[in-house]
């Protein structure tokens, strides 16, 4: 189990990697959760509309703005 979480967190972090190469501002999962940042912005992740937006950063290390952009 602790494995399988700590492969996921890995790819997790490949993909952030990759779209925040492809923004030019963001950064890796891992390090947007600690800082409370967006991976693909860069900037503060600390204000969301919503539970499920708070839940979403959790997953993905994306802002509300950046959520909002993708998902809606």
């Amino acid at each position: 189990m602790e494995g399988d979480k700590k492969l996921l967190t890995l790819l997790l972090d490949a993909m952030s990697l990759q779209l925040a190469k492809e923004s030019g501002k963001g950064m890796s999962r891992s390090e947007a959760l600690n800082n409370k940042k967006c991976v693909l912005c860069g900037k503060d992740a600390v204000k969301f509309k919503d539970d499920l937006s708070k839940k979403e950063f959790k997953i993905s290390g994306m802002c509300q703005v950046c959520q909002d952009y993708h998902f809606e």
